[in-house]
């Protein structure tokens, strides 16, 4: 019986296509330490997030390491280094919060007009101190913004150590549309605002602790008080492959001092043994 060479070569052709398929996927996984399977926020007026992965190998060392950043931060006219270069419309009271730079212009040149802020990366790099940056763009209010941030917390924690670095502002953000719109930020080390935080659990596969309100507290094993929760840096040893890992956060979003907030911006980095994985996540918490 004599067989389609044109039957043949289909039938090379869709072994070789399935042999590549098959390596694309063995790859991917072997290039991915962890993989994301859950980034939850809360709409408004809701009150859980939660963030999980699941471990796609042995890893000695993972890290996560959320950062909360305020929009609404407030910089007086003295303290930017060129104040004519940005003009408010109708505020007598100037504030880079909400300032409007000329249409195209880049995040960059917010962040550089800040004097405190330029001071800050001199005296750091004079010690060889160099901060995590990344560019994104995120949406808002229908608008797209391009984002610049600047992380000094991973390397001062190591530097001076976290007890020393709680809650000082060693993350800087700007954002900047096409209308010339823009938005300076500060931020710092923290799962969301201590504020508006009634509830952290941290999970590794069935090993949990949660931290609640102290006046919550009821005496069962693997509670904790609310202050004696990582300041946003859970660290986690000896994962093995398949291990999961899970935040939850349940949050009051009615809490004084965050309603009149535009938004605020969530950054969640995972550091695998040491290394950044992929890109970080951000989130716009509303």
């Amino acid at each position: 019986m004599k067989t389609d060479s044109r039957v043949i070569g289909l039938a090379v052709i869709s072994l070789i296509v399935s042999a590549l398929i098959v390596f694309s996927f063995a790859k991917e996984v072997v290039d991915q330490p962890v993989e994301i399977i859950k980034n939850e926020i809360p709409s408004i007026g809701e009150t859980i997030f939660t963030f999980a992965l699941v471990a796609r190998e042995d890893i000695e060392n993972l890290e996560l390491r959320f950062l909360f950043l305020d929009p609404d931060h407030r910089v007086r006219a003295e303290e930017l280094v060129d104040p004519d270069a940005f003009g408010r419309v109708n505020d007598p009271f100037p504030s880079i919060g909400g300032y409007y730079i000329e249409p195209g212009g880049d995040p960059e040149d917010v962040l550089a007009n800040i004097r405190r802020l330029g001071w800050f990366k001199e005296k750091m790099a004079n010690q060889n101190i160099v901060p995590e940056e990344d560019r994104t763009k995120i949406e808002y209010a229908d608008s797209e913004y391009d984002l610049l941030y600047i992380d000094y917390s991973q390397i001062m924690d190591y530097v001076i150590g976290a007890n020393e670095t709680a809650n000082l502002p060693l993350v800087y953000a700007a954002l900047t549309n096409g209308t010339g719109h823009s938005l300076y930020m500060e931020g710092s080390s923290a799962f969301y605002s201590w504020l508006g935080t009634k509830q952290i659990t941290i999970s590794h596969n069935e090993n949990k602790t949660s931290y609640v309100l102290e006046h919550q507290l009821s005496g069962n094993p693997g509670e904790l008080p609310l202050s004696a929760a990582p300041r946003g840096t859970p660290v986690f040893e000896s994962v093995k492959r398949d291990d999961t890992i899970s935040v939850v956060i349940n949050i009051d979003p009615l809490a004084e001092g965050l309603l009149n907030r535009l938004f605020y911006l969530q950054i969640i980095k995972v550091y695998a043994d040491g290394e950044l994985f992929d890109e970080p996540v951000v989130n716009v918490l509303r």
